[in-house]
């Protein structure tokens, strides 16, 4: 047989609904959610779905003020690590002419992923839009730069 209430029992549990979710105020009362729910006013339920999404909100903006707190020293930490590289690498550049292809895509490599992981962190683009690029004129370009690796090579061709 179905429980009945007092109306002094479901008003106390339409306030509470209210004020907590049929889950919770069913949780304390012992009283089936759908039937809370169905308790409440077409009002009650639009004030307890403010609430709800109130709610939601604020903790929606502070996760999100967090993140932001700790992207920004991600930013500012991996801006630091590729400014100490490129320090080393303006201090050493003598010492640090590659001795082959692969030491210098590795320098190369290394500053870019700091360079983008910072831009990406921060929220800058990390790549160019598409653009219509002309196969000779990029051609042309490599040859110009693996010329001027011969010459910083000593006029050798650098090694694979």
């Amino acid at each position: 047989m179905a429980r009945t209430y007092t109306a002094d029992e479901k008003a106390a549990a339409i306030d509470l609904t209210v004020h907590v979710g049929p889950t919770e105020a069913g949780s304390r009362l012992g009283i089936p959610k759908s039937t809370l729910a169905n308790w409440l006013t077409p009002d009650q339920q639009a004030e307890m779905a403010e609430r709800s999404t109130a709610k939601t909100r604020a903790a929606t903006e502070a996760h999100s003020r967090r993140w932001a707190e700790v992207r920004a020293a991600m930013v500012d930490d991996a801006g630091d690590c590729a400014r100490r590289l490129l320090a080393v690498l303006a201090d050493n550049v003598d010492s640090l002419v590659p001795r082959s292809a692969r030491d210098a895509k590795d320098l190369a490599t290394a500053m870019a992923i700091l360079i983008d992981k910072a831009q990406l962190l921060s929220g800058d683009a990390t790549s160019r839009p598409a653009m219509p690029w002309d196969r000779d004129e990029v051609v042309a370009d490599a040859t110009v730069r693996a010329e001027g690796l011969r010459v910083i090579n000593g006029g050798e061709a650098l090694a694979g």
